[in-house]
């Protein structure tokens, strides 16, 4: 998996795996990967990935973007590549592992087998029982040998896991756990050749992840090596480490010819269980016999329960990222509870579409066309920002989702993607707050030549059945709503006089008792052959009601 590690300005470093086809880096909260630094654009540089080549492409920033000195436009990225934005230093990595392909037998077991779980090995001092047999065989010096030898093997243990635990706790890629684990593996064993296998999750069939081989590329001899199912399905039936020495002890395997036809040879497996069950398998083998000792499978025991709570961790991480960039694409047209509870149940937010009773706010400004005329475009970007930021403020504190903005105008939806009882009061509610707080952002604003600015927003409300859900192309979705409904608040609101707030009779029949409200009379709408009955909100003396 491809990965930045970035420096920022204080020298801080970080890790920013790359998840998806696409990632937006810049000052901005809306980047994928925000960078601290003031002299990195909102929106610096944009990576994305081409036909399984990662490029990168700056968005016009300010201060340009270098990729190895060199400020470029576009650039096609490869392994340690070094991306200067500002202040900030990333460095790509991108280190794909090819998995060689390998083979599965189904021959029975053959020769001695040692079955051991991470209980056994990693059991408390003192708990270990000689057997009857064995007491009046050994003399008080012999006892305490063999405790001495118990206790120096438990001490490698634990010492080898302190290590490896050491290693594997800065780290939540996954291929640099395996990595990591094969490497240390390959120094505490006589093992040529390391299979890590997961579970695949759509097959459930066992599938190499990685493999590695003590000398780089396999011998002839390796490569005719298969995958024991035999040895792969006991070990996870058993929940248990499982070593066997094959042709030692077994003398149907006498002739060396039959144990090459055969390709027996020393293995040892262990499960990777997990905190949700076995992740998968640490398989390990070498052509000659007797390769390995119970010790050794104590040691792969340990270094397997030790990495399946690195993967745990790891997992555990992505998620986390997931979740953080997920949160932060919601937020953006979400308001908070609702945001949360998406990700607390990810399940109850229907995607694709779908009908439901919605309730539609337009509103759009009167007279700031004619206004920005005479202004720079700096100072019309400056107060549609300060506009919008606070019309999005009330429609999230009103449990409202911004759908939109249209130019000048915002369009929100109360309903969805969770359906209220108090979803048209709570448009209204929010209606009446936005024209209050326009008289707040017009006595703060001045226009260049010192004048207060002089505009108003005109609101339209509707409520009716619409499709709502992720509506658009492969290579951009919007969470919008379509239907008649929407046209129809589109429509009220453009009959609204600068001040006003129009809502629609279905509205007016759900709010009639909430709030101050009067009849306006039928108004004729583009795509309606019946004139359509509408009311004003009287929203002057009900400032003090909300």
């Amino acid at each position: 998996m491809a990965k930045f590690t970035v420096r920022d300005p204080y020298g801080k470093l970080s890790e920013f795996q790359i998840t998806g086809p696409e990632v937006k880096i810049g000052r901005g909260n809306q980047s994928d990967l925000v960078l601290p630094d003031g002299k990195v654009s909102r929106l610096h540089a944009i990576l994305r990935l081409r036909d399984d080549k990662y490029v990168i492409e700056d968005q016009q920033s300010v201060n340009g973007l270098f990729v190895n000195g060199v400020c470029v436009k576009e650039k096609e990225l490869v392994n340690d590549d070094v991306i200067t934005m500002g202040d900030c230093v990333l460095t790509f990595k991108d280190t794909p592992q090819i998995v060689p392909a390998i083979s599965y037998n189904e021959m029975p077991l053959g020769g001695t087998v040692f079955l051991k779980n991470a209980d056994e090995v990693l059991q408390p001092m003192g708990t270990r029982v000689l057997s009857p047999q064995a007491l009046p065989q050994q003399t008080p010096s012999q006892l305490i040998q063999e405790e001495l030898m118990i206790l120096r093997k438990k001490s490698q243990i634990l010492t080898l896991l302190y290590d490896l635990g050491k290693a594997l706790s800065t780290v939540f890629s996954i291929e640099d756990i395996y990595k990591k684990v094969s490497d240390l593996l390959f120094q505490v064993c006589a093992t040529d050749r390391v299979v890590i296998l997961v579970s695949d999750e759509k097959t459930g069939e066992l599938v190499p992840a990685h493999v590695a081989f003590r000398h780089g590329a396999p011998s002839e001899t390796l490569k005719r090596l298969s995958i024991s199912r035999t040895i792969t399905n006991k070990v996870i039936n058993e929940r248990a480490s499982l070593l066997t020495l094959n042709a030692l002890t077994d003398p149907s395997l006498a002739s060396s010819h039959s144990i090459i036809l055969q390709q027996l040879h020393s293995v040892m497996c262990a499960p990777l269980i997990g905190q949700q069950g076995i992740l998968g398998l640490i398989y390990l083998d070498q052509p000659k016999v007797a390769a390995f000792t119970t010790d050794d499978l104590d040691l792969l025991t340990a270094v397997a329960a030790q990495a399946a709570i690195a993967l745990d961790n790891a997992r555990t991480h992505e998620k986390l990222q997931r979740d953080a960039e997920a949160k932060l694409t919601y937020q953006r047209f979400l308001p908070a509870h609702v945001v949360e509870e998406i990700l607390q149940s990810p399940q109850s937010l229907k995607l694709g579409g779908v009908n439901q009773t919605v309730t539609m706010l337009f509103a759009d400004i009167r007279g700031f066309t004619t206004m920005s005329e005479t202004m720079e475009p700096e100072q019309v970007v400056a107060i549609l920002n300060q506009y919008f930021s606070a019309m999005t403020d009330v429609i999230f504190d009103h449990h409202g989702t911004l759908d939109k903005y249209i130019g000048d105008g915002i369009m929100a939806l109360f309903g969805a993607p969770y359906e209220g009882p108090d979803d048209a009061a709570n448009a209204v509610h929010a209606a009446i707050e936005m024209q209050q707080r326009m008289k707040a952002i017009k006595r703060d604003l001045r226009l260049p030549d010192g004048r207060q600015v002089d505009f108003n927003i005109g609101i339209g409300i509707n409520t009716g059945v619409v499709t709502v859900g992720y509506i658009g192309s492969e290579r951009r979705t919007d969470y919008t709503a379509i239907g008649d409904p929407v046209n129809l608040a589109a429509r009220l609101e453009s009959g609204a006089a600068k001040g006003q707030i129009i809502i629609s009779k279905s509205t007016y029949e759900l709010v009639k008792d909430k709030f101050e409200i009067r009849p306006l009379g039928p108004l004729q709408v583009k795509g309606k052959r019946e004139p359509v009955e509408r009311y004003e909100v009287v929203w002057d003396s009900q400032e003090n009601t909300l």
